[in-house]
């Protein structure tokens, strides 16, 4: 079987850059004897057509192109890779979780997720709300800083102290800031867990509640954020929550039988034995495509960017 890989590089205005990753991981898997002609590039259009600048005709009818599922779920549509001849993989969940403990000086404890590998040894910090933390020196709001995100805090207030966030940040605005740990808001089920810089944990919302009362009506509020602990997750697999979703946002009549479908399970979470022998679902020929596409009132023209015979 020959395998293409498809870079589609950055998202604009990331925090974080994954170029360098992506590159290095690349070079690997492409080796100094690979020719040239056998890795392309694409452009994905808004309709049902995914355009290969330079992939030769008698490949393209021959070959299995795989696509990553955006990131942009769990709302309904938003899934890209919705062409039938397309196979669209998506993120699945482990047979573990990692749970993170927060104690507060009310001595009420809250268990969130995020990888947190440092030992508090007992210590308790601060505890400081992100909107009273706004950087002035860059003229930002606390509207703004709340959310902690990069450049968003203040240095000198956030300083050794734990941050209350109102979202889900993986640790680097609060770790950026100086700050001893953070304590984020807004999980639900399926949410991952990340490594992080510094102590941290991401409640859900009634969780996260409790610990903004008691932020607000305490005197001197501190917490202790625990290092983390594995435990089994018995409700895996499942697909993670920022998956992008079904329906087919241009034909809503044709499923996709992938992990990015409508019901956010793909055939291996099923019955992973049987998701090697699809049977029918996938025995659509180029012919069938064809006419697919003359049934959504494609073009001539168009059409002859997928198939020229």
């Amino acid at each position: 079987m020959q395998v293409y890989i498809v870079y589609m590089s950055d998202k604009p205005k990331e925090e974080v850059s994954t170029s360098p990753l992506h590159l290095n991981m690349l070079e690997k898997v492409i080796s100094s004897s690979t020719k040239q002609s056998q890795l392309h590039s694409s452009k994905v259009s808004t309709a049902l057509l995914v355009i290969l600048k330079s992939l030769p005709q008698h490949l393209a009818s021959d070959s299995i192109l795989p696509t990553e599922s955006p990131s942009t779920g769990p709302n309904p549509a938003t899934l890209t890779g919705f062409a039938p001849w397309l196979l669209s993989v998506a993120a699945s969940s482990i047979n573990r979780k990692f749970l993170t403990k927060v104690r507060l000086g009310n001595n009420k404890i809250f268990e969130g997720i995020h990888v947190n590998p440092f030992d508090p040894k007992n210590k308790t910090f601060p505890l400081i709300y992100g909107l009273n933390a706004p950087n002035s020196e860059d003229k930002v709001r606390g509207a703004y800083s709340r959310f902690c995100r990069r450049d968003s805090l203040d240095k000198k207030l956030v300083n050794g102290k734990t941050v209350y966030c109102d979202s889900n940040v993986i640790g680097q605005g609060p770790f950026l800031a100086g700050a001893a740990g953070f304590i984020g808001r807004g999980r639900v089920f399926g949410d991952p867990s990340f490594i992080l810089p510094l102590p941290g944990t991401y409640l859900n919302y009634n969780e996260a509640s409790e610990v903004y009362k008691y932020l607000v009506t305490g005197s001197k509020p501190i917490a202790t954020t625990y290092r983390s602990e594995e435990v089994t997750d018995t409700q895996s697999p499942y697909i993670p929550s920022f998956s992008s979703r079904g329906p087919n946002p241009i034909t809503p009549n044709l499923l996709k039988i992938n992990p990015e479908a409508e019901f956010a399970y793909g055939a291996d979470l099923i019955n992973p034995v049987k998701a090697l022998f699809p049977g029918l679902v996938y025995d659509a020929d180029e012919l069938d495509y064809v006419r697919f596409l003359c049934g959504e009132g494609y073009s001539n023209d168009e059409i002859l960017v997928y198939n020229r015979e």
